[in-house]
């Protein structure tokens, strides 16, 4: 049964007509998104701060984007917002952006904040996930294609 508190044009198959996936993106792109989430884990657990966590950061990510639609009255899938989240960083062109997005979603998840969170990783996650960017494109994406539904 569909999610009936997405407009249709929101749902699944809209947001895979609209976006593909990750594995539509050049291999080289996969490959840094991968490297940047894997120094970002390195550089936290040197931190001590310990992401055995498997769930770690896409997930996780997923979760707290979830939860931040949810306020918003939107019930999102994970493939939803991993869809988002794909059309979000191939229209940034930046595939940093993308790996950083997540790991910012799943240290806020965590609750992993301040002083415990190595400058290098803050600094990147701060300047991605902390501006809010990801969350109004998405919110402006469903807005207008709610609206191009009922027009």
């Amino acid at each position: 049964m569909p999610n009936a508190s997405i407009p249709e044009t929101t749902g699944p198959s809209f947001v895979r007509k609209s976006v593909g996936n990750i594995t539509s993106f050049p291999q080289i792109h996969r490959e840094r998104i991968k490297d940047v989430i894997d120094e970002a884990r390195s550089t936290m657990e040197e931190a001590g701060v310990s992401l055995k966590d498997a769930r770690f950061p896409f997930i996780l990510h997923h979760e707290r984007m979830k939860s931040a639609f949810r306020t918003g009255g939107l019930r999102l899938t994970h493939s939803e917002i991993y869809a988002l989240l794909s059309l979000w960083a191939a229209e940034r062109g930046e595939p940093d952006d993308y790996a950083w997005q997540v790991v910012g979603g799943a240290l806020d998840l965590l609750r992993v904040r301040g002083e415990v969170v190595p400058e290098d990783v803050r600094s990147h996650v701060d300047r991605v996930y902390g501006s809010g960017d990801f969350l109004e494109f998405c919110r402006s994406r469903l807005a207008s294609a709610s609206e191009r539904k009922k027009s």
